[in-house]
């Protein structure tokens, strides 16, 4: 209702000008009259009566046209304002449009925004699917590769998975497995054999040699050397005694016991006594060499894949002596029991893992008798390859 006001005020406010013409009132106006009958007489009676109700009718005219004029004054204003706040509400509306523009197009921004995350989220997805995709095409031709290298096929009846072990609790077909998942040909294999004893049995070397690798083999007991020089032809064979300086004569006690021979005559003697089945049958002496002078002499100065390492009651003076900064083989095998002549169960010693592990290798398997460890600087730079 009060906009149908507004708009009649506004519509109308011409007249207001003509409200001057009414403004002020005259009390001396010309007196006139319409009729024509009793003219005179009509002009002269009034005449005689304004003159009569002068004293009452000029203040009269004069407060009407004060009240004109101020009535007048304020239609004036009241019609400015009328008009200024029309102009506010117009442009606080158009205030209102743009600002209901500026919503809509920061909704459509927000919506867009939205969208972006939502194909960056996919593009996300598909750049990780297509890492997978090059990492199982990485892990195929390694397969391809392994597959090629042994000439089998990976099944259950795959040759590889029904192969002969040859060492005390399958060491060697832990580190044929190691090897064979890296994709290492077998027939470019370097082994280390210290404590080497018999040429077959109870040696974690002698699987690789059957299927073409070849290294070294390092045995102290003089009479073990024929054996090792029949049955490993191809590999070189050292009568030495591994230790932690080259070149001195040592002596070595051979034990009754197989595989129980030692250069540790504290060690032979605690053997004896706990198996007094054993006995020490002689003592000989030999010339000591270094893993260190073997590996430069014998390696061409670079380390062989695995070390297989069997120096009772001196393996971790011999694991400290090598220079595992400059020689890193991928995989060490050594003994981390104590000497006991029934099944071995809860006689693990840690002393080996411990120093090893300082030097970035981990216990990759225990057979129980034997520890493997695996080379975790190889490893993780593999990894970081792939």
């Amino acid at each position: 209702m009060n906009n149908e006001i507004n708009t009649n005020i506004k519509r109308d406010s011409y007249k207001i000008d003509d409200l001057k013409i009414y403004e002020d009132i005259n009390p001396n106006e010309k007196i006139t009259s319409h009729r024509k009958i009793f003219r005179k007489l009509i002009i002269i009676s009034k005449k005689i009566i304004r003159k009569l109700l002068k004293w009452y009718a000029n203040p009269l005219a004069e407060k009407q046209s004060g009240f004109n004029s101020r009535v007048r004054d304020i239609l004036e204003k009241l019609i400015d304002d009328i008009d200024f706040l029309e102009n506010d509400v117009q442009i606080k509306q158009l205030k209102i449009e743009d600002l209901e523009i500026k919503v809509s197009k920061i909704k459509e921004l927000e919506i867009k925004v939205s969208k972006i995350k939502e194909l960056e989220t996919k593009i996300s997805k598909i750049e990780e699917i297509e890492e997978k995709l090059q990492k199982l095409e990485a892990i195929e031709s390694k397969v391809d590769k392994i597959d090629e290298t042994f000439k089998l096929e990976l099944s259950p009846s795959s040759r590889f998975f029904d192969k002969k072990s040859y060492s005390q609790s399958g060491e060697d077909n832990i580190v044929a497995y190691i090897l064979k998942y890296l994709a290492i040909d077998i027939n470019t294999v370097k082994y280390l054999d210290l404590g080497a004893n018999h040429a077959k049995e109870m040696n974690n070397t002698y699987y690789f040699y059957e299927n073409g690798a070849r290294g070294v083999l390092v045995e102290a007991n003089p009479s073990l050397i024929p054996e090792l020089h029949f049955y490993r032809y191809n590999d070189i064979v050292l009568n030495n005694l591994v230790s932690v300086s080259s070149d001195e004569e040592m002596e070595f006690y051979v034990l009754s016991g197989d595989g129980l021979s030692t250069p540790n005559k504290e060690q032979a003697e605690e053997t004896c006594k706990i198996n007094p089945a054993i006995t020490i049958k002689n003592v000989v002496r030999v010339t000591s060499i270094t893993v260190n002078d073997i590996i430069e002499k014998y390696f061409g100065g670079k380390a062989p894949n695995f070390m297989s390492i069997d120096i009772e009651g001196y393996d971790l003076e011999i694991i400290k002596s090598i220079d595992l900064e400059k020689y890193r083989p991928l995989a060490i095998i050594v003994e981390s029991i104590e000497y006991r002549p029934y099944l071995p169960i809860n006689v693990k010693v840690n002393n080996i893992t411990e120093y090893l592990n300082t030097k970035d290798y981990a216990e990759y398997a225990f057979t129980g008798i034997n520890s493997i460890f695996i080379d975790s600087r190889y490893m993780k730079q593999l990894n970081q390859d792939k």
